[in-house]
């Protein structure tokens, strides 16, 4: 009979440097996650932080107890050995056959349990490694699924908040052009009404553009109050115009000057306060795309953890296989040693990266 075919090939071994990076990197996005308005993703990455410390753990255990339970093949020879003696004893007529029969039977009842036993020790480490990589591997896909809706979200928000900047610079830069002209003017007119400077007076459709306010602005309190502010100089700028015929007095053309000026601060507010909107909403940007490699993380620890479970569940299975069949030394003895050696080999690589 061929020996228990079992997968333990070196693809097999986990990457336990990748494994300790994602699990740093895991717990390093929760402060991040919670610094945005995307409670989700704190809420999610704690939970996969604790769940990818239950995984570490548990790879610990499997890699130190499995070898004990391993260990109780390893008499499996001297068994069959004593099994072996008892039928040549039975052949030659020294043993009855009853009293070898109960021998044989005691004999392959200690081997049967063995084989259990070592069957349930690698069952039990496979199942307590995949139940965490599971629930990170879901983890993932829900984050996946979040993380992409958010970014489109956050992508079109910043499109119109990029709109706003261009659209609140664009008018700050009127007013400040126009402030500057008439502080000019007042320093020439010299306190005499003139004529010449009619044409630097703004209109009424350039001030009432100034005033309107969309969506996003009309959210943020702070630029509610600049866009009253600047209502309000422009309605003080429009009644002085209306008094004005073709020749602007002096008074007038300094109240004018210091109601454009009030317009320019208010908007000055309004215009930082885009900006400051540009500026989170692409910080928050780049949270959402470090979310996006943590769920990948995640996913990544899960399948190197699977590595584990897939070759431990692929021994366990090979010796359920074995039940009802009779059982020689070179069945086990190959797989005991492949097994032993897939074990050594990948606490040597976790210790390396632990000592490291």
């Amino acid at each position: 009979m061929s020996p228990v075919q079992f997968s333990t090939s070196e693809a097999s071994i986990p990457d336990f440097e990748s494994i300790a990076q994602s699990i740093k990197a895991i717990k390093r996005s929760v402060p991040a996650a919670s610094d945005n308005s995307y409670t989700y993703f704190a809420d999610k990455f704690k939970l996969a932080g604790t769940v990818a410390d239950e995984l570490d753990k548990q790879i610990t255990s499997a890699l130190t107890g499995l070898p004990g339970s391993l260990s109780q093949l390893k008499g499996v020879p001297t068994v069959l050995q004593q099994i072996s003696k008892i039928d040549e004893a039975e052949r030659a007529g020294e043993v009855p056959t009853d009293k070898a029969a109960i021998a044989r039977a005691q004999l392959q009842a200690k081997l049967g349990t063995a084989v259990s036993a070592t069957v349930t020790g690698f069952s039990e480490a496979a199942t307590r490694l995949s139940e965490p990589a599971s629930r990170l591997a879901n983890y993932a896909r829900e984050i996946g699924v979040r993380q992409k809706d958010a970014a489109a979200t956050e992508a079109s928000n910043q499109e119109r908040a990029q709109s706003d900047v261009e659209r609140e610079s664009a008018r700050l830069n009127i007013l400040e052009d126009r402030y500057e002209k008439l502080r000019a003017a007042v320093d020439e007119a010299r306190g005499e009404p003139t004529e010449d400077l009619v044409g630097l007076l703004p209109d009424s459709k350039e001030l009432s553009s100034l005033v309107d306010i969309g969506a996003a602005d009309a959210a943020a309190p702070e630029i509610t109050a600049a866009k009253k502010a600047i209502e309000q100089a422009v309605e003080m700028v429009k009644k002085t115009m209306a008094l004005i015929d073709k020749t602007i007095k002096f008074t007038q053309l300094t109240e004018i000057r210091d109601g454009i000026y009030k317009a320019v601060e208010a908007q000055r507010r309004v215009s930082e306060a885009a900006g400051e909107r540009l500026r989170s909403g692409n910080a928050l940007l780049k949270d959402l795309e470090i979310f996006r490699t943590t769920g990948t993380l995640m996913n990544s620890l899960a399948e190197e953890a699977n590595k584990l479970v897939t070759t431990f569940s692929s021994l366990a299975t090979a010796l359920q296989d074995l039940e009802g069949k009779p059982i020689t030394a070179d069945i086990l003895e190959e797989s005991v040693d492949k097994m032993e050696s897939y074990l050594e080999q990948a606490r040597s690589a976790r210790n390396s990266v632990i000592l490291a």
